[in-house]
């Protein structure tokens, strides 16, 4: 015979079962894993997920701009971490530009 315990929770499996769908009862301790998805692995999907915000060039000023702004950003990091490099030891050619 079950206890009372038991009983709520058979009944809460059933509930589950018939809002649910079958339910697949695993041992404690033994869950399964998801089955993992077939993974496509060639150049053309690499490049793809590297490029996913890669749009057509419309503006070529703008993307020369924009290329400018990065050089000149890593120019000023370059700069104000070439002390910190020097102090720490570091040997790294810094590039402090025109």
């Amino acid at each position: 015979m079950k206890k009372n315990g038991d009983k709520t929770i058979e009944q809460m499996r059933q509930a589950i079962k018939n809002y649910a769908g079958p339910v697949t009862e695993c041992p404690p301790g033994k869950a399964r894993t998801p089955v993992e998805a077939a993974v496509l692995k060639n150049k053309s999907v690499e490049w793809l997920r590297r490029n996913r915000s890669a749009q057509p060039v419309k503006d070529k000023e703008a993307v020369r701009r924009k290329m400018r702004m990065a050089r000149a950003m890593r120019q000023r990091v370059a700069k104000r971490n070439a002390a910190l490099l020097n102090r720490v030891g570091g040997c790294r050619k810094v590039d402090l530009g025109p």
